[in-house]
């Protein structure tokens, strides 16, 4: 749900979640 309305780095920030997400913003460490 989160996926589709913030994007894959926002909704991993949302859940509170530290890991790193790859997508055409480039590589993110959260």
């Amino acid at each position: 749900m989160f996926a589709r309305k913030y994007g894959p780095v926002d909704a991993a920030r949302v859940a509170g979640k530290s890991i790193v997400v790859a997508d055409w913003r480039g590589v993110r460490v959260l």
